[in-house]
């Protein structure tokens, strides 16, 4: 089915794909409830934006916020079991 390189790679891609998502979710909620910052604080300091979204949302934006955490969770896992492919390559 499946080799370790390929499960390794398309682990990767995962990560890159679903951290993206998630950070344009997290900068588009932002911008959409009012809490817009400027491109430079976004470029300056990202550390708000490469975690969970915890502020409240009206019931419209529930569901992107709720996709927004999901994305954040998926990063992680996607991260965690790169990780241990990676170590499994290369004994």
């Amino acid at each position: 089915m499946f080799n370790l390189h390929q499960l390794h790679t398309a682990s990767g891609i995962i990560i890159v794909l679903a951290f993206c998502v998630k950070v344009s979710l997290h900068v588009y909620l932002d911008q959409t409830m009012g809490k817009a910052k400027t491109w430079q604080s976004i470029l300056f300091f990202p550390l708000p934006f490469m975690n969970l979204y915890k502020a409240e949302v009206s019931d419209e934006y529930r569901l992107t916020k709720i996709v927004c955490n999901t994305m954040f969770y998926l990063t992680i896992t996607a991260l965690i079991l790169n990780l241990i492919i990676g170590l499994n390559l290369f004994p």
